[in-house]
């Protein structure tokens, strides 16, 4: 049996850099730029995905974001965009959002 996970393969050239725009657009994204703390987690980075801590109040969601493009991770394009792992599970960012929003503990839809 083959299971065909896109998205979720390592790739060259991924930099730090290019998560940290793609953090700083989840929290323009969830409207958090103010209110939440995001801090660099370097112990999970692995395979071109750099580890991020999202921090809101008492609440806490891990997340691993991969260093390509900023603007194609972003796009959220199956077979196209790497997936973000949000507490382990690996999302699309638009799904990626979502959860991260969850684990935030914000009202859906923010």
């Amino acid at each position: 049996m083959i299971i065909i996970n896109p998205g979720t393969e390592a790739r060259r050239g991924a930099t730090e850099a290019n998560a940290e725009v793609v953090a700083a657009t989840i929290l323009q994204d969830l409207e958090l730029e103010v209110s939440a703390e995001v801090s660099r987690c370097a112990g999970r980075d692995a395979d071109g995905w750099f580890g991020f801590l999202f921090r809101l109040d008492d609440k806490t969601v891990v997340v691993d974001i991969p260093g390509d493009d900023p603007e194609t991770v972003c796009e959220g394009r199956p077979f196209k965009s790497r997936r973000l792992y949000v507490e382990g599970s690996s999302w699309l960012y638009g799904y990626a959002l979502n959860h991260i929003s969850e684990g935030l503990g914000l009202e859906e839809g923010q």
